[in-house]
């Protein structure tokens, strides 16, 4: 009877271990793992709270990528910035004349000559994203890959 009763307390603290909170910053590419009860920042190799000494625990959760938005795939490249993505020469417009004579920057093509709106040959090849390995999902509270 008296071992039971000196394992109650310790049981009662296991079970009150809630799982800790998870904040992901898209724009610094950081997951941060929050208290249940005070909300302050804790590690994941850790199992009670620095500011207020509650116990909690990590649960390992999925989340789809931030940097690629689950495509796997690198993300492409911002908006061009010679022809803000219109595909037309930034120079003549497109007419593919200036001045009255050919365009000296598109070759009297009209077409940007820079981005790949005008010129599909010259889009990047898109890799693997490389925060995610090209799986789409990062995985918090794992151990690292």
């Amino acid at each position: 009877m008296t071992r039971r009763l000196l394992l109650l307390p310790l049981l009662a603290a296991c079970v009150s271990m809630r799982p800790a909170g998870w904040e992901v910053d898209v724009d610094a590419n950081v997951a941060v793992a929050h208290c249940p009860d005070c909300g302050a920042a804790v590690p994941v190799d850790g199992a009670r709270c620095e500011e207020c000494g509650a116990g909690y625990r990590i649960e390992p959760k999925t989340i789809t990528c931030p940097h690629c938005a689950g495509s796997k795939l690198e993300p492409l490249p911002p908006v061009c910035v010679a022809c803000e993505d219109t595909g037309h020469c930034a120079i003549c417009e497109g007419a593919g004349t200036f001045e009255g004579k050919s365009c000296p920057e598109c070759e009297g093509a009209g077409t940007c000559p820079d981005c790949s709106v005008a010129d599909p040959a010259k889009a990047p090849v898109r890799a693997a994203c490389p925060h995610c390995l090209g799986t789409g999902e990062i995985k918090l509270g794992s151990p690292a890959r």
